[in-house]
């Protein structure tokens, strides 16, 4: 069943979007812990697919495993909302840059772009 197959509008989608982004952010700590902050930001500069793999999971891997069950879900869900972008206008880029803030806060001091 599909727990929003009633909604009639576009301001319910905004809700929920806006409750899931509260959660996240009032979590005691983020999902990407802030002292892994430049290993992350690193990672993403990987000069090959295999190596952000290889990169990310190293990362990943020192994660509590509440968080890493936690990010397994969202991003599945966050997945399959990029599936409807040519109605929500929710691509990955977009996604990223409304969520991406939330889940790696970025520390004091850091340049903020």
């Amino acid at each position: 069943d599909d727990a929003f197959a009633d909604l009639t509008d576009g301001s319910e989608s905004n809700s929920v979007a806006g409750v899931l982004k509260l959660y996240l952010r009032e979590l005691r700590e983020p999902l990407f812990p802030i002292f892994l902050f430049d290993q992350f930001t690193d990672c993403a500069k990987a000069d090959s697919t295999q190596e952000f793999v290889r990169k990310a999971r190293e990362l990943i891997e020192k994660l509590p495993v509440s968080h890493i069950l936690l990010l397994r879900f969202l991003f599945a869900f966050l997945s399959h909302l990029c599936e409807f972008a040519d109605e929500n206008m929710m691509e990955p880029h977009n996604m990223a840059i409304c969520f991406g803030p939330t889940l790696l806060p970025i520390p004091e001091g850091k340049d903020q772009v």
